[in-house]
């Protein structure tokens, strides 16, 4: 029996033999593993279970492949879970969708027990990695969210953040968009007692920025709006329209002083 302390990792395969194969590869290496044989069933089990890892054949009855992939990375308790997709297709635009979609690693099948188990330690090793490096920074009291249009004026607030001594966080080096930037603006958000969401023409139109908005108001962090270019009407997105938002347009050094006060307040620092 595996140790209960070792990595849960979903497999879903509707083929009853590789679906058996895979589990028993992995229950060898001290693994826990649940399976499941259909897209919908598996996608129950992982927003249940939550687990370490999920393996996931594309062709699935019920919902397919995709469709599972889909549903956790919009799920803010599943997104970052790392995903591996095992298909018998190996068409570049197959590929092409599930890294679009957000999937860590890729097997054609037929593959061995070896390209299971590499591609699995590989991705728990990156994830747990990832996890260590951003929860060594305890949590964060802002998460700063923007259009990269907008990075001069993130990168001023941001200093004028620290120099307050408040910790922030941004995905100024990630590529957003990919699994990697998924699971970290998710991780991140949860980590942080608030975030400043950098409003702009392109930052209303930027689908990067509607997911991260998206993220903080699903986990119910709290939002403070700057405006920085722009109109209400063009650069305020709808579901802030309700929001008090800071108007710094004109007068940078009244309106950082203004979202100060407000974020050390929410803080409980003054």
């Amino acid at each position: 029996m595996a140790d209960v302390r070792s990595p849960l990792i979903l497999v879903i395969d509707s083929d009853a033999a590789l679906l058996e194969g895979i589990t028993d590869i992995l229950a060898l290496e001290g693994y826990s593993v649940i399976g499941a044989s259909n897209g919908q069933s598996g996608l129950e089990k992982a927003q249940k279970h939550h687990p370490s890892l999920v393996i996931c054949d594309i062709m699935l009855p019920e919902l397919d492949g995709y469709g599972v992939l889909q549903a956790l990375r919009n799920d803010p308790e599943t997104a970052a879970i790392p995903f591996i997709f095992l298909t018998r297709r190996s068409a570049r635009d197959d590929v092409r969708q599930g890294m679009v979609l957000g999937a860590d690693d890729y097997l054609t099948k037929p593959f061995t027990a070896e390209d299971i188990l590499t591609s699995v330690q590989s991705r728990l090793s990156r994830y747990e990695a990832y996890k260590k490096a951003l929860r060594s920074e305890k949590d964060f009291d802002v998460f700063l969210s923007y259009s990269r249009r907008d990075l001069a004026v993130m990168e001023q607030l941001k200093a004028g953040l620290n120099a307050a001594g408040l910790r922030t966080w941004t995905d100024e080096s990630l590529e957003p968009g990919t699994a990697e930037w998924e699971r970290s603006i998710v991780e991140a958000i949860k980590y942080s007692a608030c975030m400043v969401a950098i409003l702009s023409p392109e930052a209303e139109q930027s689908k990067w920025v509607a997911r991260e908005i998206a993220v903080a108001e699903t986990l119910a962090v709290t939002i403070f709006p700057v405006l920085v270019r722009g109109t209400e009407q063009d650069a305020i997105p709808f579901r802030l329209m309700t929001h008090q938002w800071i108007d710094a347009r004109q007068d940078y050094a009244s309106a950082f002083e203004k979202l100060l006060g407000a974020v050390k307040k929410h803080l409980g620092m003054g």
